[in-house]
């Protein structure tokens, strides 16, 4: 949970929807190649940073990879967290646009509210992790259910600006654990 908590934590310095974000300003001025560009050189540097210190493992063979595919076990495992987690990111793709058109929001508020969104997720990592880690099946099913809820409320509640933003804290909230559950029991 501490590396999810760490994208968490860094997810808004890139979010769209205002001026404040670091990777908004880039690519507001420069484009958003460069800000991706930015983005990819950052995440270069760390992984050349860190990745020599990291002890080697002997993997896992790639027929066994495969073999494991058949399992339906694990497909389910790994579908459900996909299909929520890509829910999340799809409605979260549209989540500046309604938060400017319906909710009424500037461009300049909305990134301070991407920023409680993201510092909602990153609590939502370190605080529902143990819980994730003690019952996975429970936390993922409820972290799922949540997420539903939340997004359903949102087209009501967003309708004003405080709904939005009490709706949008709480949409944070199970986007912590839930895409990251399953990694530990794969082979």
């Amino acid at each position: 949970m501490l590396i999810a908590g760490q994208r968490r934590l860094g997810r808004p310095d890139g979010l769209p929807g205002g001026q404040r974000a670091a990777g908004t300003y880039i690519g507001l001025h420069l484009g958003w190649c460069t800000a991706f560009l930015a983005v990819a050189v950052i995440a270069l540097a760390g992984d050349l940073l860190v990745l020599p210190s990291v002890p080697g493992s002997p993997g896992v063979p790639l027929r066994r990879q495969v073999a494991r595919l058949a399992d339906k076990q694990l497909g389910l495992a790994l579908m459900v967290p996909l299909l929520g987690f890509g829910g999340q990111i799809l409605a979260y793709t549209h989540l500046t646009p309604f938060l400017e058109h319906v909710s009424g929001f500037n461009p300049s508020t909305i990134s301070l509210l991407l920023l409680g969104f993201g510092a909602a997720a990153a609590a939502g990592s370190f605080i529902a992790g143990p819980l994730a880690d003690r019952w996975p099946r429970r936390a993922l099913l409820g972290g799922l259910a949540l997420l539903a809820a939340t997004l359903s409320a949102m087209t009501v509640t967003g309708q004003t600006r405080s709904g939005a933003v009490i709706t949008l804290l709480v949409w944070g909230r199970p986007v912590g654990p839930r895409a990251d559950l399953p990694e530990p029991r794969l082979p």
